[in-house]
C-alpha cells in the first residue's frame, strides 16, 4: 500500500492552509500498524501487524503478527481496523 503526500502540513492560526516542505512531496509505503483484539477496548489487548522480508530474497515483503510472544505470518491482515499506522517514505 503506497500514498502520495500532501506535500505540506496543516498550517497554524485557524488558516488550514498547506506549507510547502522543502523536500517536497514525498510517497509512503504502509509498513506496520497496531490493532486490538477483542469485544471492546476494555478487555482484550493490542497486536501489531508489520511488513517483513521473510525469505531474505528479493523484496517480497509479507505481513507478519506479533501477538505477545507469538510470532506468525498474516495472511489476511485487518488493515480497515488498525489504531496506529506507521509509514516509511518511499520518495
Amino acid at each position: 500500500v503506497a500514498v502520495g503526500g500532501a506535500g505540506g502540513v496543516g498550517g497554524g492560526g485557524g488558516g488550514g492552509g498547506a506549507v510547502a516542505l522543502e523536500d517536497g512531496q514525498g510517497m509512503y509505503k504502509l509498513r506496520a500498524f497496531v490493532s486490538h483484539i477483542g469485544s471492546n477496548t476494555g478487555s482484550g489487548h493490542y497486536v501489531a501487524h508489520a511488513l517483513k522480508n521473510i525469505n531474505g530474497q528479493g523484496a517480497d515483503d509479507e505481513w507478519v503478527i506479533f501477538n505477545d510472544q507469538s510470532v506468525a505470518k498474516s495472511a489476511n491482515p485487518p488493515l480497515e481496523r488498525g489504531y496506529m499506522y506507521l509509514y516509511e517514505r518511499q520518495s
